[in-house]
């Protein structure tokens, strides 16, 4: 078999935690937010200064609206 190309574009597929979590090794500051086998929230981030962990939940946020806007 050949080598697996993991391809950096959207997807309306489901992908497995453990790439999303592998793909995010090299990354300085980290925040998960998911949800177990029950529906129960986990919120777990790197850093100590929560000020940068809402900076980066909200930027984010904005990615994700604007990928939205441009599927519609």
């Amino acid at each position: 078999m050949g080598d697996v190309v993991i391809l950096d574009c959207e997807t309306s597929l489901d992908i497995p935690v453990e790439r999303i979590l592998e793909a995010a090794s090299d990354l300085e500051t980290v925040v998960v937010v998911g949800l177990d086998s029950e529906g129960r929230l986990h919120f777990g981030f790197s850093s100590a200064d929560s000020r940068e962990v809402l900076s980066l939940l909200e930027m984010g946020k904005a990615t994700l609206m604007d990928a939205m806007m441009r599927i519609e």
